[in-house]
């Protein structure tokens, strides 16, 4: 509740500057646009980190049998 609005779209807003507020949407939109890639990146990482870690503790048989660590797969989730 509360949410501040900048001035300058306060300033926009009141002069009704449909330009100004269409400019400032669209480097919002852009910068909205970046903040996800960066956030689906680091998801990303990190689940590959887990991957990588789940790999070095065991891995599964196609019949589900537990066997010790493979090597070629630790070796691809590394690279």
């Amino acid at each position: 509740m509360g949410e501040r609005i900048p001035k300058q779209v306060a300033n926009a807003l009141h002069y009704a500057d449909h330009d100004a507020l269409s400019r400032m949407g669209k480097v919002g939109a852009k910068h909205a646009a970046m903040n996800r890639a960066f956030r689906k990146e680091e998801e990303e990482e990190k689940l590959q980190e887990a991957a990588l870690e789940q790999a070095k503790l065991l891995s599964l048989s196609p019949d589900g049998d537990v066997l010790p660590p493979d090597p070629n797969v630790i070796a691809s989730l590394e690279q």
